[in-house]
């Protein structure tokens, strides 16, 4: 009888502890408000939260005259005071208005329906194709990446079906490279024909900071919508610092999606640059000092955080992130501090030459000044060979080019010269491509072997 008793009373607390259990999940969380106490330029200074709130938090402030909710990140807390700066325009905000912490947060809900897909920093369609359905697995906007003793070494090399890239500045699976170029010398060609050719399960593209008419471009032109091997996040330039900030971390959180899933990715974010001139953006408005030609401490922080996440998988993860980065040289300057930052963190860079461009030959890279960190090891010694006598004809060949060009040589003088004189223009030849042509490594290899009158290897 006692036995009896002490089991209905068990299941009744039992009952009533799973009727308030499911009670106080059904009640919304407790919700801090604050108020717009000023708007200075793109700014909104807010109190009532600042002791709620952590740097980088979404918060949505609710308009008045608009009836709408505008969301801000927080770029700057002190005692007294909340500074965010909203994603979109700040019209129509007012003192008073009331101030919240946004649910959305600085995460995102990767799922396979993205493929194919054009979207925004938000996750939201712009390609007309209809709404985009949230995963099931949560990622940070902004982390650390894999801890370096867990990633396993870079793997061989990566076909990316460009002869001047495969052959002399290789990209192996899990590298960084960059792509150091000028405006209006063929970056953005460069990267569409990458997006196309590269042999990967999926491509991510992050279009930082791009004019409108260039992303229209890339989409119709270059993608290959029937494939749906890819996803492209697209902010663009006139949108604020925060939504591209925004941007290029989704850009490698979907990536690390894509990698986690079991796929060998690659992500490719244009530009770095208008990355680094976003946070630049955000610091000075937060009262950062300028450090090097105006930018503040916080970007040289940033740009490692955002390239150390792309790499090799973990040894028990078959599957890496492969980066490329375009870096726009601001007036052809290479030394210039982005540059500077870029070219420590990354594995390897791939220069556009001005020059080159003018003379009419695309891709406009400059062999030898473009360089992979993966060689000598990455090739073979038959391939370091032949990449060796390539780079020495050419170096040979623009040593001497203004002598040359007055016919200040005479053939014969120098059977290397004279070599030289002769082959330059069939290597320059071999590096020209146009963008509906796509190569294997082995093509490019034997294509540029026979040039130099190198049996082809087998």
């Amino acid at each position: 009888m006692l036995y009896v008793l002490t089991k209905n009373i068990t299941e009744k607390v039992q009952s009533i502890n799973d009727f308030a259990i499911s009670t106080l999940q059904s009640i919304d969380a407790i919700k801090t408000y604050g108020y717009v106490k000023a708007v200075t330029g793109p700014l909104i200074k807010c109190s009532g939260i600042e002791r709620c709130v952590t740097m980088g938090e979404i918060c949505e402030i609710e308009v008045k005259t608009s009836h709408k909710t505008v969301l801000g990140e927080v770029i700057a807390l002190d005692q007294n005071e909340v500074t965010l700066l909203p994603f979109e325009g700040g019209d129509g905000i007012k003192i008073g208005d009331i101030v919240s912490i946004s649910s959305i947060g600085n995460v995102v809900f990767p799922d396979i329906s993205m493929l194919g897909r054009v979207i925004d920093a938000f996750v939201k369609p712009i390609d007309d194709k209809g709404p985009i359905h949230p995963g099931n697995k949560k990622y940070h906007l902004k982390h650390a990446g894999q801890a370096f003793d867990l990633r396993k070494k870079i793997g061989p090399k990566l076909n990316l079906g460009i002869k001047g890239i495969d052959v002399f500045a290789p990209c192996c699976i899990g590298q960084r490279l960059g792509i150091f170029s000028g405006s209006g010398i063929g970056k953005s060609s460069l990267i569409a024909m990458l997006t196309k050719h590269a042999n990967c399960d999926v491509k991510v593209v992050g279009l930082i900071g791009e004019r409108k008419r260039e992303v229209v471009e890339f989409i119709d032109s270059y993608l290959q919508p029937e494939k749906k091997d890819f996803v492209v996040v697209a902010c663009t330039s006139n949108e604020p610092a925060s939504l591209k900030k925004r941007a290029a971390y989704l850009t490698l959180s979907i990536a690390e999606y894509f990698r986690d899933l079991g796929n060998n990715v690659l992500c490719i974010v244009d530009s770095l640059t208008r990355f680094a001139m976003a946070q630049r953006e955000i610091g000075l408005m937060a009262e950062e000092l300028p450090v090097s030609k105006g930018y503040p401490p916080s970007v040289f922080n940033e740009i490692p955080l955002l390239l150390e996440r792309i790499g090799p998988g973990s040894e028990d993860n078959n599957s890496s992130i492969t980066g490329l980065f375009t870096v726009l040289v601001e007036g052809d300057d290479y030394n210039e501090p982005i540059s500077d930052a870029a070219r420590a963190t990354l594995d390897g860079h791939i220069v556009l030459s001005r020059n080159i461009a003018e003379r009419g030959r695309f891709p406009a890279i400059d062999v030898l000044k473009s360089l992979s960190r993966a060689t000598p090891a990455c090739n073979s010694d038959w391939e370091n060979s032949v990449v060796l006598e390539a780079r020495e004809i050419l170096a040979t060949y623009q040593e001497l080019e203004d002598v040359i060009r007055l016919g200040m040589y005479k053939q014969g003088n120098d059977k290397k010269v004279d070599r030289a004189i002769k082959l330059q223009p069939l290597i320059e030849n071999f590096l020209h491509q146009s963008s509906k042509e796509v190569f294997s490594m082995q093509e490019s290899y034997s294509m540029l072997a026979k040039i130099l009158g190198y049996e082809d290897h087998k």
